[in-house]
């Protein structure tokens, strides 16, 4: 961190989601670490009204300066609608819908703050996954990573156009420049409390209301319809791979966890998850991606 002070206008980028961890993240380096950060959102047109609301409250709280990446809508459609349709059965197997999505979206949106940084010379990118969100990255990303296109291979599928790679990282754009920004993952390193204790916490320091901390609110649609495809399938051993992971590094307690699980798998099997508790945010994410939830089942 302090090799990223006063290089720049700003010495970090924060990726800002308006979830707890990234809220807390944001709090740490501008008040605990003393960082000039920009906060960065990255549109991905499912995003929760209460995940903004969160955004807002914290840029004000903090006072941070904030940007909205946009990137085209069509082009999501194309890109999310790839990546379900083409989902092979042992990757679902493996990790659910989830683990087909999350992680090629979350480079997507990392690679995207990655530019806006490289492109102001801000040498650092950070991210607020979380311990247990080890399927993304340990602390940091390599740099030797850094300096290799994230430009995917199925991009010259047919179900993409030429323009879509330019929402894909591409170190050469900035070779000129000399050094390219790092991105790291601090909670990986820091003292991470669990997500109940940041819950407590984002609301006690005033960046989030009590009742818009719960990640299960502030997740965009499109999350809350992969859950749903996953349970349909029968596809949550990632899910219940992720809670043990958790039990174990004492970030949850075992049996509150067994019971999440078991009223999880009820909800689903009693309709009351689809047709009752989800069915907006399921219905926005069908809405956006021209896709109904039996085209995906």
């Amino acid at each position: 961190l302090e090799d990223c002070r006063g290089k720049a206008e700003y010495d970090c980028v924060v990726l800002l989601s308006g979830g707890k961890d990234s809220c807390y993240l944001t709090y740490l380096l501008t008040k605990k670490y003393n960082l000039k950060v920009l906060a960065c959102t990255v549109e991905n047109w499912m995003r929760s009204p209460i995940g903004e609301r969160n955004i807002r409250d914290a840029v004000a709280k903090l006072n941070v300066d904030h940007i909205l990446i946009t990137p085209k809508p069509e082009f999501l459609r194309r890109f999310y609608r790839y990546l379900l349709l083409s989902s092979k059965k042992e990757d679902l197997e493996e990790g659910g819908h989830h683990l087909t999505v999350c992680p090629v979206c979350a480079k997507v949106m990392l690679g995207l703050a990655l530019k806006e940084a490289a492109m102001r010379r801000i040498p650092m990118v950070t991210g607020g996954h979380s311990p247990d969100q080890v399927y993304i990255s340990f602390y940091e990303i390599p740099p030797e990573e850094i300096r290799r296109t994230w430009v995917p291979p199925w991009l010259n599928s047919r179900s993409f156009v030429a323009e879509d790679k330019k929402y894909f990282w591409d170190p050469k754009e900035y070779e000129k420049q000399g050094a390219l920004p790092q991105v790291l993952f601090p909670f990986h390193v820091m003292d991470y409390p669990g997500p109940a204790k940041v819950m407590r916490e984002v609301v006690r320091l005033g960046l989030v209301s009590k009742r818009n901390a719960n990640p299960r609110i502030t997740n965009c649609h499109l999350s809350v319809l992969l859950d749903f495809l996953t349970r349909s399938g029968g596809y949550d051993r990632g899910a219940v791979a992720a809670m043990s992971h958790r039990i174990r590094k004492g970030m949850a307690g075992r049996r509150k966890s067994l019971i999440l699980l078991v009223l999880g798998r009820f909800l689903f099997r009693s309709g009351l998850l689809r047709h009752v508790i989800r069915r907006r945010k399921i219905n926005l994410a069908e809405q956006f991606l021209h896709l109904k939830v039996e085209d995906l089942v």
